[in-house]
Protein backbone atom coordinates (compact mmCIF):
# COMPACT_ATOMS: atom_id res chain seq x y z
CA UNK A 1 0.00 0.00 0.00
CA UNK A 2 2.82 2.47 0.93
CA UNK A 3 4.21 1.61 -2.75
CA UNK A 4 1.12 2.46 -4.17
CA UNK A 5 0.98 5.96 -2.30
CA UNK A 6 4.98 6.33 -3.40
CA UNK A 7 4.22 5.98 -7.11
CA UNK A 8 0.96 7.67 -7.66
CA UNK A 9 2.87 10.68 -5.59
CA UNK A 10 5.81 10.51 -8.25
CA UNK A 11 4.02 10.49 -11.35
CA UNK A 12 1.66 13.17 -10.03
CA UNK A 13 4.87 15.36 -9.15
CA UNK A 14 6.18 14.59 -12.65
CA UNK A 15 2.60 15.93 -14.29
CA UNK A 16 2.90 18.80 -12.65
CA UNK A 17 6.02 19.83 -13.81
CA UNK A 18 5.37 19.02 -17.13
CA UNK A 19 1.92 20.87 -17.18
CA UNK A 20 4.12 23.75 -15.85
CA UNK A 21 5.81 24.30 -18.65
CA UNK A 22 3.40 22.84 -21.35
CA UNK A 23 0.50 25.23 -20.08
CA UNK A 24 2.46 28.75 -19.24
CA UNK A 25 1.22 30.80 -16.42
CA UNK A 26 -0.12 33.97 -17.07
CA UNK A 27 3.13 36.06 -16.35
CA UNK A 28 4.75 33.94 -18.96
CA UNK A 29 1.84 34.86 -21.87
CA UNK A 30 2.54 38.83 -21.27
CA UNK A 31 5.20 40.09 -23.73
CA UNK A 32 8.14 41.68 -22.06
CA UNK A 33 9.37 44.80 -23.16
CA UNK A 34 12.08 47.85 -22.68
CA UNK A 35 11.04 51.22 -21.36
CA UNK A 36 13.03 54.51 -21.56
CA UNK A 37 11.77 57.58 -19.42
CA UNK A 38 11.32 61.00 -21.37
CA UNK A 39 13.86 63.49 -20.00
CA UNK A 40 14.59 67.15 -20.94
CA UNK A 41 17.55 67.81 -23.09
CA UNK A 42 19.35 69.27 -25.64
CA UNK A 43 18.95 68.39 -29.60
CA UNK A 44 20.39 69.25 -32.94
CA UNK A 45 19.44 68.52 -36.22
CA UNK A 46 21.66 68.28 -39.15
CA UNK A 47 22.31 67.58 -42.43
CA UNK A 48 25.30 65.66 -43.57
CA UNK A 49 27.12 65.56 -46.70
CA UNK A 50 30.65 65.19 -48.31
CA UNK A 51 32.51 67.93 -49.73
CA UNK A 52 36.48 68.98 -51.29
CA UNK A 53 38.42 71.49 -49.37
CA UNK A 54 39.44 74.76 -51.29
CA UNK A 55 40.85 78.25 -50.48
CA UNK A 56 38.41 81.33 -50.41
CA UNK A 57 41.28 83.04 -52.71
CA UNK A 58 42.93 81.01 -55.30
CA UNK A 59 45.09 82.04 -58.36
CA UNK A 60 45.97 80.26 -61.60
CA UNK A 61 49.37 81.44 -63.06
CA UNK A 62 49.68 80.93 -66.59
CA UNK A 63 52.08 81.53 -69.11
CA UNK A 64 51.81 84.83 -71.00
CA UNK A 65 53.36 83.94 -73.66
CA UNK A 66 55.69 81.04 -75.25
CA UNK A 67 59.17 80.90 -73.87
CA UNK A 68 62.03 78.80 -72.22
CA UNK A 69 61.88 78.41 -68.65
CA UNK A 70 65.58 79.09 -67.35
CA UNK A 71 65.07 78.39 -63.65
CA UNK A 72 61.89 77.55 -61.58
CA UNK A 73 62.32 80.04 -57.82
CA UNK A 74 59.62 78.40 -56.06
CA UNK A 75 58.30 75.46 -54.74
CA UNK A 76 54.80 73.45 -53.62
CA UNK A 77 54.57 74.87 -49.86
CA UNK A 78 56.27 77.90 -50.19
CA UNK A 79 54.84 81.02 -49.23
CA UNK A 80 54.90 84.26 -51.65
CA UNK A 81 54.32 87.59 -51.38
CA UNK A 82 52.29 89.66 -53.96
CA UNK A 83 54.29 90.22 -57.12
CA UNK A 84 57.17 87.45 -56.09
CA UNK A 85 58.92 86.17 -58.95
CA UNK A 86 58.08 82.74 -59.25
CA UNK A 87 60.25 82.35 -62.99
CA UNK A 88 62.97 83.17 -64.14
CA UNK A 89 63.15 82.63 -68.16
CA UNK A 90 65.52 82.98 -70.69
CA UNK A 91 65.23 86.16 -72.28
CA UNK A 92 68.49 85.93 -74.75
CA UNK A 93 66.44 85.73 -77.94
CA UNK A 94 63.12 88.09 -77.03
CA UNK A 95 65.90 90.90 -76.18
CA UNK A 96 67.78 90.43 -79.16
CA UNK A 97 64.28 90.55 -81.40
CA UNK A 98 63.82 93.67 -79.08
CA UNK A 99 67.27 94.83 -80.47
CA UNK A 100 66.55 93.68 -83.90
CA UNK A 101 63.34 95.67 -83.72
CA UNK A 102 64.70 98.94 -82.15
CA UNK A 103 67.14 99.12 -85.06
CA UNK A 104 64.66 98.67 -87.93
CA UNK A 105 62.61 101.40 -86.34
CA UNK A 106 65.31 103.72 -86.18
CA UNK A 107 66.60 102.90 -89.81
CA UNK A 108 62.83 103.79 -90.99
CA UNK A 109 62.53 107.02 -88.99
CA UNK A 110 66.02 107.85 -90.39
CA UNK A 111 64.23 107.08 -93.72
CA UNK A 112 61.54 108.74 -93.13
CA UNK A 113 63.02 111.99 -92.47
CA UNK A 114 65.20 111.61 -95.32
CA UNK A 115 62.07 110.96 -97.30
CA UNK A 116 60.09 113.86 -96.47
CA UNK A 117 63.47 116.53 -96.86
CA UNK A 118 63.66 115.33 -100.40
CA UNK A 119 59.77 115.72 -101.23
CA UNK A 120 59.56 119.45 -99.38
CA UNK A 121 62.54 119.98 -101.71
CA UNK A 122 61.67 118.61 -104.83
CA UNK A 123 58.05 120.50 -104.02
CA UNK A 124 59.52 123.84 -104.26
CA UNK A 125 61.98 122.86 -106.85
CA UNK A 126 58.43 121.48 -108.97
CA UNK A 127 56.61 125.30 -107.90
CA UNK A 128 59.81 127.09 -109.51
CA UNK A 129 59.82 125.10 -112.37
CA UNK A 130 62.90 123.16 -111.58
CA UNK A 131 61.74 119.81 -111.03
CA UNK A 132 59.90 117.74 -113.48
CA UNK A 133 56.19 116.21 -112.09
CA UNK A 134 57.83 112.59 -112.74
CA UNK A 135 60.37 113.72 -110.03
CA UNK A 136 57.67 114.89 -107.73
CA UNK A 137 55.30 111.75 -108.05
CA UNK A 138 58.55 109.25 -107.49
CA UNK A 139 59.29 111.47 -104.48
CA UNK A 140 56.09 111.09 -102.87
CA UNK A 141 55.81 107.78 -103.41
CA UNK A 142 59.17 107.44 -101.39
CA UNK A 143 57.92 109.64 -98.39
CA UNK A 144 54.34 107.23 -98.30
CA UNK A 145 56.45 103.80 -98.20
CA UNK A 146 58.81 105.64 -95.69
CA UNK A 147 55.40 106.28 -93.88
CA UNK A 148 53.89 102.36 -93.65
CA UNK A 149 57.75 101.09 -93.10
CA UNK A 150 58.14 103.82 -89.62
CA UNK A 151 54.10 102.37 -88.80
CA UNK A 152 55.14 98.91 -89.42
CA UNK A 153 58.89 99.23 -87.52
CA UNK A 154 57.33 100.78 -84.29
CA UNK A 155 54.66 98.11 -84.80
CA UNK A 156 57.29 95.42 -84.48
CA UNK A 157 58.92 97.27 -81.84
CA UNK A 158 55.97 97.12 -79.52
CA UNK A 159 55.25 93.48 -80.19
CA UNK A 160 59.23 92.46 -79.30
CA UNK A 161 58.53 94.55 -76.59
CA UNK A 162 55.84 93.28 -75.17
CA UNK A 163 57.02 89.97 -75.78
CA UNK A 164 59.79 90.72 -73.23
CA UNK A 165 57.70 91.77 -70.52
CA UNK A 166 55.18 88.84 -70.73
CA UNK A 167 58.28 86.44 -69.65
CA UNK A 168 57.35 86.45 -66.19
CA UNK A 169 55.20 84.15 -63.81
CA UNK A 170 54.56 87.07 -61.16
CA UNK A 171 52.06 85.97 -58.04
CA UNK A 172 48.95 88.38 -58.05
CA UNK A 173 48.56 87.63 -54.12
CA UNK A 174 49.92 86.29 -51.22
CA UNK A 175 49.74 82.81 -49.99
CA UNK A 176 51.01 79.43 -50.32
CA UNK A 177 52.06 77.66 -53.65
CA UNK A 178 49.86 74.44 -54.05
CA UNK A 179 50.77 73.07 -57.08
CA UNK A 180 53.81 73.39 -59.55
CA UNK A 181 53.34 72.85 -63.05
CA UNK A 182 56.83 73.48 -64.61
CA UNK A 183 60.27 72.48 -64.03
CA UNK A 184 64.11 74.30 -65.01
CA UNK A 185 64.43 74.16 -68.81
CA UNK A 186 60.62 73.25 -69.91
CA UNK A 187 59.24 75.32 -73.10
CA UNK A 188 56.10 76.46 -72.68
CA UNK A 189 53.06 77.90 -74.31
CA UNK A 190 50.60 81.03 -74.16
CA UNK A 191 48.01 79.82 -71.65
CA UNK A 192 49.91 76.70 -70.29
CA UNK A 193 48.88 76.57 -66.24
CA UNK A 194 52.13 77.13 -64.32
CA UNK A 195 51.06 77.39 -60.59
CA UNK A 196 48.17 77.64 -58.60
CA UNK A 197 49.03 80.22 -55.35
CA UNK A 198 46.20 80.11 -52.30
CA UNK A 199 45.01 81.95 -49.61
CA UNK A 200 45.43 79.14 -46.58
CA UNK A 201 44.42 81.66 -43.97
CA UNK A 202 40.40 81.20 -44.94
CA UNK A 203 39.12 77.42 -46.04
CA UNK A 204 36.07 76.72 -47.61
CA UNK A 205 34.18 73.53 -48.36
CA UNK A 206 31.81 73.47 -51.14
CA UNK A 207 28.99 70.86 -50.70
CA UNK A 208 25.99 70.08 -52.67
CA UNK A 209 22.74 69.82 -50.99
CA UNK A 210 19.52 68.06 -52.49
CA UNK A 211 16.72 69.90 -53.17
CA UNK A 212 14.91 68.06 -50.56
CA UNK A 213 16.74 69.21 -47.51
CA UNK A 214 18.08 72.82 -49.10
CA UNK A 215 15.61 74.95 -47.65
CA UNK A 216 16.77 73.92 -44.24
CA UNK A 217 19.88 75.81 -45.30
CA UNK A 218 20.32 79.43 -44.50
CA UNK A 219 23.42 81.73 -44.45
CA UNK A 220 25.48 81.79 -41.02
CA UNK A 221 24.49 78.33 -39.81
CA UNK A 222 26.91 76.64 -37.83
CA UNK A 223 28.71 73.52 -39.45
CA UNK A 224 30.96 70.99 -37.98
CA UNK A 225 33.75 69.59 -40.99
CA UNK A 226 35.93 66.18 -40.16
CA UNK A 227 38.43 63.91 -42.28
CA UNK A 228 39.01 59.93 -42.03
CA UNK A 229 42.40 61.00 -42.07
CA UNK A 230 42.21 62.55 -38.86
CA UNK A 231 40.10 61.13 -36.47
CA UNK A 232 38.57 62.42 -33.36
CA UNK A 233 39.35 65.89 -34.95
CA UNK A 234 36.29 68.34 -35.57
CA UNK A 235 36.74 71.64 -37.23
CA UNK A 236 34.28 74.82 -36.93
CA UNK A 237 33.08 76.08 -39.82
CA UNK A 238 29.46 78.18 -41.01
CA UNK A 239 27.66 78.48 -44.38
CA UNK A 240 28.80 81.37 -46.22
CA UNK A 241 27.34 81.38 -49.57
CA UNK A 242 24.16 79.43 -50.82
CA UNK A 243 23.96 78.78 -55.10
CA UNK A 244 20.69 81.14 -56.26
CA UNK A 245 20.35 78.03 -59.04
CA UNK A 246 19.88 74.52 -58.81
CA UNK A 247 21.94 72.08 -61.24
CA UNK A 248 20.87 68.59 -62.21
CA UNK A 249 23.16 65.95 -60.87
CA UNK A 250 22.83 62.37 -61.93
CA UNK A 251 19.25 63.04 -62.15
CA UNK A 252 18.93 64.73 -58.91
CA UNK A 253 18.55 68.64 -58.59
CA UNK A 254 21.45 69.92 -56.22
CA UNK A 255 22.04 73.32 -54.75
CA UNK A 256 25.89 74.41 -54.47
CA UNK A 257 26.52 75.40 -50.62
CA UNK A 258 30.24 76.27 -49.82
CA UNK A 259 31.29 77.34 -45.58
CA UNK A 260 33.87 79.28 -44.35
CA UNK A 261 36.18 77.37 -42.23
CA UNK A 262 39.18 79.64 -41.67
CA UNK A 263 42.99 79.13 -41.25
CA UNK A 264 43.71 75.47 -40.56
CA UNK A 265 47.54 73.58 -40.61
CA UNK A 266 46.00 70.28 -41.14
CA UNK A 267 43.79 70.54 -43.67
CA UNK A 268 45.34 70.25 -46.98
CA UNK A 269 43.54 71.49 -49.92
CA UNK A 270 41.66 68.90 -52.20
CA UNK A 271 41.13 66.60 -49.42
CA UNK A 272 37.49 65.05 -48.73
CA UNK A 273 35.99 66.01 -45.88
CA UNK A 274 32.65 64.93 -44.32
CA UNK A 275 30.35 68.40 -43.26
CA UNK A 276 27.74 68.28 -40.88
CA UNK A 277 25.62 71.53 -40.73
CA UNK A 278 23.39 72.41 -37.79
CA UNK A 279 20.03 73.47 -39.32
CA UNK A 280 18.78 73.68 -36.15
CA UNK A 281 19.59 73.82 -32.36
CA UNK A 282 17.00 73.65 -29.58
CA UNK A 283 17.25 73.24 -25.57
CA UNK A 284 15.34 72.54 -22.54
CA UNK A 285 13.04 70.83 -24.97
CA UNK A 286 11.31 66.74 -24.48
CA UNK A 287 13.39 64.13 -26.09
CA UNK A 288 12.50 60.96 -27.03
CA UNK A 289 14.22 57.95 -29.23
CA UNK A 290 13.21 57.57 -32.63
CA UNK A 291 13.37 53.85 -32.08
CA UNK A 292 9.90 54.19 -29.94
CA UNK A 293 8.38 56.02 -32.83
CA UNK A 294 5.50 53.75 -34.22
CA UNK A 295 4.47 55.38 -38.41
CA UNK A 296 1.13 55.48 -39.22
CA UNK A 297 0.64 57.26 -42.53
CA UNK A 298 1.23 61.04 -41.42
CA UNK A 299 1.05 60.52 -38.08
CA UNK A 300 3.47 59.00 -34.84
CA UNK A 301 2.39 57.49 -32.29
CA UNK A 302 4.36 55.52 -29.41
CA UNK A 303 3.05 52.94 -26.76
CA UNK A 304 2.96 54.95 -23.48
CA UNK A 305 3.70 52.53 -20.64
CA UNK A 306 0.80 53.11 -17.16
CA UNK A 307 0.83 50.04 -14.81
CA UNK A 308 1.79 46.77 -17.29
CA UNK A 309 -0.55 48.48 -19.97
CA UNK A 310 0.44 49.69 -23.22
CA UNK A 311 -1.68 52.86 -24.15
CA UNK A 312 -1.39 53.88 -27.84
CA UNK A 313 -0.89 57.82 -27.94
CA UNK A 314 -0.45 60.43 -30.84
CA UNK A 315 2.04 62.66 -30.52
CA UNK A 316 3.46 65.93 -32.36
CA UNK A 317 7.26 65.90 -32.64
CA UNK A 318 9.80 68.47 -34.20
CA UNK A 319 13.64 68.62 -35.00
CA UNK A 320 15.15 65.55 -34.76
CA UNK A 321 18.59 63.92 -35.50
CA UNK A 322 19.72 60.62 -36.29
CA UNK A 323 18.77 59.21 -32.87
CA UNK A 324 16.46 61.25 -30.92
CA UNK A 325 13.52 64.02 -32.02
CA UNK A 326 11.82 66.01 -30.14
CA UNK A 327 8.54 65.95 -28.42
CA UNK A 328 6.01 68.96 -29.08
CA UNK A 329 2.73 67.76 -27.15
CA UNK A 330 1.56 64.24 -26.55
CA UNK A 331 4.12 63.29 -23.33
CA UNK A 332 5.25 64.84 -20.27
CA UNK A 333 8.47 65.19 -18.70
CA UNK A 334 9.36 61.50 -16.46
CA UNK A 335 6.52 59.92 -18.94
CA UNK A 336 7.45 55.94 -19.76
CA UNK A 337 7.42 54.76 -23.40
CA UNK A 338 7.98 51.39 -24.40
CA UNK A 339 10.29 50.36 -27.03
CA UNK A 340 8.31 48.29 -29.33
CA UNK A 341 11.57 46.78 -30.72
CA UNK A 342 9.66 44.86 -33.76
CA UNK A 343 6.48 43.49 -31.36
CA UNK A 344 3.37 44.33 -32.79
CA UNK A 345 1.76 45.72 -29.43
CA UNK A 346 -1.83 46.90 -29.72
CA UNK A 347 -3.57 49.72 -27.62
CA UNK A 348 -4.33 48.33 -24.49
CA UNK A 349 -2.49 45.30 -24.05
CA UNK A 350 -0.74 43.65 -21.10
CA UNK A 351 2.96 43.95 -21.15
CA UNK A 352 5.37 43.49 -18.33
CA UNK A 353 8.81 45.18 -18.10
CA UNK A 354 11.70 42.94 -19.18
CA UNK A 355 14.61 41.93 -16.19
Amino acid sequence: MMKRLVFILLILTVAALVGYKVWPGKEQGIPAVKTVVIKRGQLEAWIEEVGRLKSSLESTIFAETSGLIERVLVNEGDQVKRGSRLVRFDLREAKSNLTLAENRMEEARIEHVDAQRELDRTKELYEAGAASRLKLEADQTRYNRACIQVSLAEEGYSLAELQLSKLKAISPQSGVVVKREVKDGQSVQPGQVLFVVADLTNLEVEVEIDEVDAPQIEIGQPAIITSEGMPGHEFKGKVVEIAPQAKIKERTTVIRTVLSLGPSDRLKIGNQVDVRIITDKKTDILILPLETLVEEGDKRFVFFYSQGIAQKREITTGISSLEEIEVISGLEEGDEVIVPAGLKLKDGERVRKAD
